[in-house]
């Protein structure tokens, strides 16, 4: 364990005593690991900083449990990863992650309903997961410096060929968690932004047709001549 784990160890310790808030953590040197022990604050933690930390490689599973989390920031430092059980967040209301070597979001961020504020910028995304489209809440995205999908990478293209293979997956359309998929790579306007690139996992024909009809009626809605900023 690292000077730094410690450190944040007992930051921890003394959050849960006092029934903190919010937990500052930033610009530790020799901080590459967020210790499962950070579940202990699930009852009361509503804003967790952790920006700066440039050892930071993931986030732990165990984020997901702080279940009051409504603030996550974890920008600059060099996350590759981040677990699926980041949409266990439901009352999480801004994400925080500019600025680290992130080559993919969970398709699990569709679960995040409160997420008002998502930052994405300073990445390596080639594609946002299609459940971030139908966020109602969402009012601010922030993708610039990203290499994304443009049209003409797509066309002609077999979609599963452009992204990593994934073991499981929830469908895009029924939510039911499935193996075997099909990809599908659409783009739309979203939150100010136009023609951003988001992957679609399928389980079926049937569920690839419904969801066809959800992007249909998306696109007529958000077809504003507002939303006209390139995210790149």
């Amino acid at each position: 364990m690292t000077d730094a784990e410690e450190r944040f160890l007992d930051a921890v310790q003394q959050a849960y005593d006092n029934k903190a808030l919010t937990l500052y953590f930033s610009y530790q040197e020799d901080f590459d690991a967020i210790p499962a022990a950070i579940k202990a604050l699930r009852e009361t933690l509503e804003v967790l900083h952790v920006d700066n930390n440039y050892s930071l490689t993931a986030l732990p599973p165990a984020i997901g449990d702080l279940g009051r989390l409504r603030w996550l920031n974890a920008s600059y430092c060099r996350l590759m990863s981040l677990p699926q059980e980041l949409g266990r967040l439901s009352h999480l209301e801004r994400l925080y992650l500019s600025n680290n070597l992130l080559q993919s979001v969970p398709v699990e961020m569709w679960q995040l309903k409160s997420l008002q504020e998502l930052r994405l910028d300073n990445n390596k995304l080639r594609v946002l997961p299609g459940g971030i489209l139908f966020l109602l809440r969402l009012e601010s995205l922030t993708l610039e410096n990203n290499p994304l999908f443009v049209p003409e990478d797509v066309a002609g293209a077999a979609p599963s060929t452009l992204v990593s293979p994934l073991s499981s997956v929830d469908c895009s359309n029924c939510c039911v968690r499935v193996r075997n998929y099909e990809v599908l790579i659409t783009f739309h306007n979203v939150a100010a932004l136009r023609s951003v690139p988001f992957m679609h996992c399928l389980c079926s024909p049937v569920c690839r047709r419904h969801l066809e009809v959800r992007l249909a009626e998306y696109d007529a809605s958000h077809s504003s001549p507002n939303a006209a900023s390139s995210p790149s």
